[in-house]
């Protein structure tokens, strides 16, 4: 149905019902009926599991150098050289390997991809654009006419 390109994580609808990928080169939808493919997005690598690593050994680290200055200087020392030393490694792997940033608050000035990262909706601001038709059962999120805006009265 879809070649022998076809790679990666899709899912294949037809008429609204998935169908498994063993059965997509024996799968012929009749004339007029819906196809729905939907790439699934996987992420990238970009250091994701070197920062994880990291980080636990970062964990272990301040437990094990708090335990050795509890046991020579007493629990209250332990505990400072624990946080210290747990802060300083989280502060050192977070400036090696920097945290991925949420699309959205790129600084882009745009206030839909900003109201988007918040309220967590896949509405796109599309004014003055095309409405979209939907013939059939499929849930979607329509797009927005206008920007939306936030009013702020007081403390309301």
């Amino acid at each position: 149905m879809l070649g022998d390109r076809a790679y990666g994580a899709l899912e294949v609808r037809v008429g609204g019902y998935v169908v498994p990928r063993d059965l997509w080169a024996n799968v012929t939808p009749k004339p007029g009926q819906c196809v729905h493919i939907t790439a699934i997005p996987r992420g990238g690598n970009g250091g994701k599991w070197l920062r994880t690593i990291l980080l636990i050994v970062v964990a272990v680290l301040s437990i094990y150098t708090g335990g050795l200055a509890a046991a020579a200087y007493g629990s209250l020392a332990g505990a400072a050289v624990g946080a210290a030393v747990g802060i300083v490694g989280s502060l050192l792997v977070n400036a090696l390997i920097p945290p991925p940033t949420p699309k959205g608050l790129n600084g882009s000035g745009d206030p839909f991809s900003q109201l988007a990262s918040i309220t967590g909706t896949s509405n796109q601001a599309n004014p003055y654009g095309v409405i979209p038709c939907v013939v059939g059962k499929m849930r979607f999120y329509p797009p927005h006419a206008a920007l939306p805006y936030t009013e702020t009265l007081g403390d309301d």
